[in-house]
């Protein structure tokens, strides 16, 4: 569980990035 929530947690960080970059 631990693992599938560090790989979700960044998967959620590159998306916030990618919409900061984006605007």
């Amino acid at each position: 569980m631990s693992l599938g929530l560090r790989n979700f947690l960044r998967s959620y960080t590159i998306l916030i990035k990618n919409i900061q970059g984006y605007k």
